[in-house]
This record gives C-alpha cells, structure tokens and sequence, in this order.
C-alpha cells in the first residue's frame, strides 16, 4: 500500500474516483496571535496493492504537535480498495486552531502502521521575501 498526503484549502471527491484540489502543499500558516485558525482539506490517495483490493481497511488520522501530543480529537473510519487492483482518495475536511506558534503534523495510519504525514508550520511572520497566507 502506498499513500500520499497533502494539505489544500479545500478539496472534493467524485464518483468516478478522481478528487478536486484548491491551492494544494500549505505546509506554513502564519498568523501573529495565537490560537492560529485552520479550515483545510486533508487529502489522502490510498494506491493498493493487487493483494489487498477488496477488503476492509481501518486508518487514524491524527494532528499532533511538537510534544507528540494531539492537537484535535483524531478520526477514525474505515475504506475498501477495488478488488485485484486500484485506489481510494479520502479528503478529510478540517476546522481547527492551532493552540500556538510551532510545528506540527497530521499523521495517517492505516491497519495501525504508520503510512504519511504532512507538516505544517505555524509562525508569526512569513519567511523573508513572501507574503503571508
């Protein structure tokens, strides 16, 4: 099993299995004060193997925060892959606050083994030479 994770401001999944991304790889939000808000989509393309189509699959998004500790409350479902062959996209809808400037990241298990993370920088100030967003 192979998957990609990424962060967009919002996203959109389709029947014929294809998903819809607004401003997708946000890995930096800058705001001066704290708590810092986030509405986003967690986007996750779910590539299976030929062994593993058909069944059910458990996964765990969290977002924790340096320390290890979560941030929100984590998500929990479940997904089927096509049989013999193929791919799900989950796109998990998010609205939460950062508690304070730093570095955390979303995490996704699936069947309780780690398989992605995206990181995502919290500060109060853009880097030099960009703009906020």
């Amino acid at each position: 099993m192979k998957l990609t994770l990424l962060l967009a401001e919002a996203a959109t999944t389709h029947p014929d299995g294809t998903v819809s991304i607004l401003r997708a790889g946000i890995n930096r939000a800058v705001n001066h004060k704290a708590p810092i808000p986030l509405a986003a989509a967690l986007v996750a393309r779910v590539d299976g193997d030929v062994n593993e189509g058909g069944s059910n699959h458990r996964f765990t998004v969290r977002l924790l925060n340096e320390d290890g500790r979560d941030v929100i409350p984590k998500v929990e479902g479940g997904f089927v892959l096509p049989q013999d062959w193929g791919a799900v996209n989950l796109v998990f809808n998010l609205q939460a606050a950062f508690p304070k400037h730093g570095r955390y990241a979303f995490h996704l298990n699936v069947d309780d083994i780690h398989h992605a993370q995206w990181s995502v920088e919290v500060t109060p100030r853009p880097p030099e030479g960009t703009k906020a967003s």
